[in-house]
């Protein structure tokens, strides 16, 4: 007669002799050579573009106002002799923007670009203008047309205020988009009116 324990007990023993060889483990081996690259992944989306940026005022130059001295020329014309600008570089009358502003007194809210007309009684009676150069500016009108006393007397108390507006990293000067307005120039480059 055979004895059926041999039988029941094989399953038992296999079982255990494969468990024995399978969790021995050796020694790691080297690393193996790097495989091929992979396919390229999906690129990602791009987003819409968003707002424009503040316009930069950090390097906006603005003078404060500047009581215009006339004197009188040989030949008539009033000239403001050399306002003081010691930003205006070479490099500024280069590359840069300079806005001239004119107010006929410290209390007018008319504030004028030039070169501009002045008008009296709703005529030209002059065009005042300036010159830049080098650390100063030179503010003129030329011979008054009739009806005129001269811009010293019509307007003794006139002011001017240069605003100087450097380029950008990419070196170009970004303007307002009407320089003309004197408030909006104000408030779109950040500085006080």
């Amino acid at each position: 007669m055979k004895n059926n324990n041999t039988y029941s007990l094989l399953p038992v023993v296999l079982i255990g002799i494969f468990a024995l060889l399978t969790s021995c483990e050796g020694p790691e081996g080297p690393a193996g050579p790097q495989g091929p690259a992979g396919p390229q992944g999906l690129a990602g989306t791009i987003g819409a573009q968003g707002p424009a940026g503040q316009n930069g005022n950090a390097n906006v130059i603005a003078s404060s106002w500047i009581t215009n001295v006339w004197t009188v020329q040989s030949n008539g014309a009033r000239t403001h002799a050399n306002i003081t600008a010691p930003e205006i570089t070479q490099a500024v009358l280069d590359k840069a923007a300079i806005l001239l502003y004119f107010r006929t007194s410290s209390a007018s809210t008319s504030i004028k670009l030039l070169p501009s007309p002045i008008y009296i009684n709703g005529a030209v009676v002059y065009i005042i203008d300036a010159v830049f150069l080098v650390g100063s500016i030179t503010v003129f009108t030329g011979v008054p047309a009739a009806g005129s006393s001269g811009i010293d007397i019509d307007f003794p108390n006139s002011q001017v205020r240069y605003v100087v507006i450097p380029p950008a990293s990419n070196g170009r000067t970004s303007l307002p988009e009407n320089p003309e307005d004197y408030y909006a120039t104000c408030t779109w480059l950040g500085i006080e009116p």
